[in-house]
């Protein structure tokens, strides 16, 4: 009997990789995205990137202020936690925006 084969899923990076030769966004795309607030996994993986920002926050509220390094540290981590927040609320956005309004916005 022949062993079940194991689907070979690539790494984190590559998948990165993949993304960013990826064209851009085509507001065609907004019903295929739209689907995908229909799939738990979807939510999900959009929902552990808001706790990893909220976690990372509220680090940065410990940070100690009288350290020049940690300071900066703390800096770069909100500007992280504020670029994470700022990614679901596009893709929320993305998902939610008619393609004439988005085409629109394009134009202007």
């Amino acid at each position: 009997m022949t062993e079940p084969k194991m689907e070979i899923m690539p790494d984190a990076s590559a998948l990165v990789e993949q993304i960013q030769r990826h064209e851009g966004w085509n507001p065609v795309y907004r019903r295929s995205l739209e689907e995908l607030f229909r799939s738990s996994a979807f939510l999900a993986a959009l929902r552990e990137v808001l706790v990893q920002s909220d976690e990372t926050l509220k680090n940065i509220g410990m940070t100690d202020l009288t350290d020049e390094l940690a300071i900066k540290k703390g800096l770069r981590a909100q500007g992280i936690v504020q670029g994470l927040t700022q990614a679901v609320e596009l893709i929320c956005e993305l998902a939610t925006t008619p393609e004439t309004k988005l085409e629109e916005k394009k134009n202007d």
